[in-house]
């Protein structure tokens, strides 16, 4: 299994999502840059559309780290998760591990 780190942020909400191949992730609040502890049906909503298999492997076959938007249809409204990115480097990926892991001992 290849090891990845796929990160997407949605302005509307404040919130940045990281989703590690081991299955853990991370919900942030990007206004007091700390972790959620209890994410809401929403949040995993959007994990749930981030982890994706067919998306997860386009984004692998990628040659670059970037992909600019994914949308989620949430009741009444379609929410963007914008600034997708795919992390593919072991040393980096442990490093953020570690930051996001550090945020959630915050709380």
């Amino acid at each position: 299994m290849e090891k990845y780190l796929i990160t997407g942020e949605v302005y509307e909400y404040k919130k940045l999502y990281a989703l590690f191949f081991t299955g853990k992730y991370f919900v942030c609040d990007l206004q007091k840059l700390r972790a959620i502890l209890k994410p809401t049906e929403l949040d995993l909503k959007i994990l749930r559309k981030m982890a994706n298999d067919e998306f997860i492997n386009e984004l692998l076959e990628n040659n670059d780290n970037y992909w600019y938007s994914l949308t989620v249809d949430n009741d009444d409204e379609s929410i963007i998760i914008s600034n997708i990115k795919c992390y593919r480097n072991p040393q980096l990926i442990s490093y953020q591990y570690e930051s996001f892991k550090s945020l959630m001992e915050m709380n």
